[in-house]
Formats: structure tokens, C-alpha cells, sequence
């Protein structure tokens, strides 16, 4: 059972009699002919967090209802009349959660991770074993004071971090970052790979042996070609590559000389996709965290006040 909404589903008939098996496999395809009817949300791509309520502990009902090896809602007395009325009627919350918050991508909590490394994973020793690498996992209840301690601890010291940003030029819009000395690449077409490091934008032909970089700029231009000759040349303007592609060529003009390759147009997911593009590093703040910290900690306030633990989904 995984993903928003796999408890919602127990409402229409109440968890069947029988053993646990059973009432798995019934649960399941009556999970599957609500989701066929639109009844039921599809999962998500991406990481969320949430806290169950703690109603079914309030009706006096701790034992036949709890979590089960995975940390899901379940019914653990799947005969007891009482559990199986609660799941139809007991509860209001949706999905029979507290607290819900969407953290975005599991690619996206590599750069928390990256950060902690940066500072010094010594000082979040919880949050290196509790931080989401998965749709699995969850803050047990006693980790979650030290994890708001460790929180607080990231905020103070995560303006000692440096990152790399890709930006436009034109708006000042970040198209993407990395942290420290890690590069990322971000995009690719076939053996072209697309990212940044500190030194700055680079594309990286890994079919070449040994893997090259075929382009490499701070500052550089883009625009979409018709042609079919790709080209690399040096700074100076000599020709360092030349031959003959069946598709459309996207010209690169850097600093250190320019090229034409079949790769994309960086940031073209943009409203205006950007002709002008830097690399530039700084310092990370504080504000720009504060939209994860505020979930996290919303999070392990639930925790807290329900007494169950913080669940990744």
C-alpha cells in the first residue's frame, strides 16, 4: 500500500474479515476498480511527506489499527467489528492524515544532501539516517527533537555553502544549480551530456574515447540552426570539427570558442527560452531553503502532537 490515498479507499465497505492476506488482496483490487472508475488518485512522481492522524488511537482502538513493517496505516485485527466500522466513518481526515506536504523530486533532495556533506554531515547525524532516499522510509517519533535541532542547525550554517548556478542572463532566472565541487549534468541527447561545474557550462561527448568535452563557457550564446554540418571551432576561429548531421543543430558561442551539436536548447522549458546564459557561484542563503524547512517542520510538529512518525510517500 503506497502513495496518497491508498487508506481513502477502505471507506466504501470497511476492511473485509479474515486473515491479513486476504484483506490485502481484496483491498488491492478494490483499489483497482476505484482507480479505473477516477475515484482514486494515480501515485505521484515525486516525494512526499505526511503524518497519520491519531483518531483511531482516540477511539480507544491502539492494537487492532497501527502501522505494519513498512509504516503504513493498517488493520492489524482485520475481525475486530469496531477497527472495521472505524475505517469506514471514524475519521474526517483526508486519507486519514494529519499533515500532508509535497517535497518535489527524489532528484531534488540530492542537493540537501550535498549540502549537508558541504557543512559536514558530523553535525546531522538523524538526518543523514532519516533523509528521504526513497519512496520509503519515515522520522520515528523519537528522532523528530533532534531532527528540529538539526534543522535549525542546517538554517544557521547553510549560507557557508557555495553553489553553481546556470542562470539567464536576461531575467536573472536560475535554470540550474549544483552544490560544492560536485558538477551535475542536467540534460542530454544521446552521447551529449549537458551540465555545470565550477568551471562552468560544459557538453560532454561520452561516445568519444576517452569522454571529451566538446564545449565549455561561463558566458555564452544559443540559437536553433537549420544546418546540417556540425562544427566545433577554437576561440581564435579555427576549425577544429567538421561533419555532416540529418537534424536540426543548436549553436553554442562561448568564451572559449563555439559549436554547433544536435543537443537542445538550455532552459527551453522556459516561457521565453534564453539566448543568454552565465554560470556563476556564490553563496546559498537561508531564504532559499525556507520553503523545505517550513514543510519539514511542519511535518515534525504533526509528528509530535499525534505521536506518529513522519512517513515518506
Amino acid at each position: 500500500m503506497a502513495g496518497r490515498g491508498s487508506a481513502a479507499s477502505w471507506r466504501a465497505t470497511g476492511p473485509p474479515p479474515g486473515g491479513r492476506a486476504r484483506f490485502r488482496g481484496i483491498l488491492a483490487g478494490h483499489r483497482l476498480r476505484r482507480r479505473a472508475l477516477g475515484c482514486i488518485r494515480l501515485p505521484r512522481v515525486g516525494l512526499s511527506g505526511f503524518v497519520y492522524c491519531r483518531c483511531w488511537k482516540d477511539a480507544g482502538l491502539d492494537g487492532s489499527i497501527g502501522f505494519d513493517e513498512d509504516g503504513w496505516l493498517d488493520l492489524l485485527t482485520p475481525d475486530d467489528p469496531a477497527a472495521r466500522q472505524w475505517f469506514r466513518t471514524g475519521c474526517e481526515h483526508e486519507d486519514f492524515q494529519a499533515a500532508w506536504a509535497d517535497l518535489g523530486s527524489l532528484s531534488g533532495q540530492s542537493a540537501v544532501r550535498r549540502t549537508c556533506e558541504a557543512i559536514g554531515w558530523s553535525l546531522f547525524p538523524t538526518l543523514r539516517d532519516v533523509l528521504p532516499t526513497t519512496n520509503d522510509g519515515w522520522i520515528p517519533v523519537a528522532d523528530v527533537p533532534a531532527v528540529l535541532a538539526e534543522l535549525d542547525l542546517f538554517e544557521n550554517q547553510v549560507s557557508t555553502v557555495a553553489e553553481t548556478v546556470l542562470l539567464d542572463e536576461a531575467t536573472g532566472h536560475a535554470i540550474h544549480g549544483c552544490i560544492g565541487s560536485h558538477g551535475s549534468v542536467f540534460g542530454w541527447n544521446g552521447a551529449l551530456h549537458a551540465g555545470i561545474d565550477p568551471d562552468g557550462f560544459f557538453i560532454l561527448d561520452t561516445g568519444a574515447d576517452p569522454p571529451a568535452v566538446v564545449f565549455r563557457a561561463k558566458r555564452f550564446t544559443q540559437r536553433a540552426l537549420g544546418g546540417d554540418l556540425i562544427e566545433r571551432r577554437a576561440l581564435g576561429g579555427d576549425l577544429i570539427e567538421r561533419r555532416a548531421f540529418g537534424g536540426d543543430l543548436i549553436e553554442f558561442v562561448g568564451d572559449m570558442g563555439t559549436a554547433r551539436l544536435p543537443l537542445f536548447l538550455v532552459g527551453r522549458v522556459l516561457p521565453v527560452t534564453p539566448e543568454r546564459l552565465a554560470v556563476v557561484t556564490r553563496h546559498q542563503s537561508a531564504e532559499s531553503w525556507s520553503r523545505w524547512l517550513g514543510l519539514l517542520r511542519m511535518l515534525c510538529a504533526a509528528s509530535l502532537a499525534t505521536g506518529n512518525p513522519v512517513k515518506w510517500g
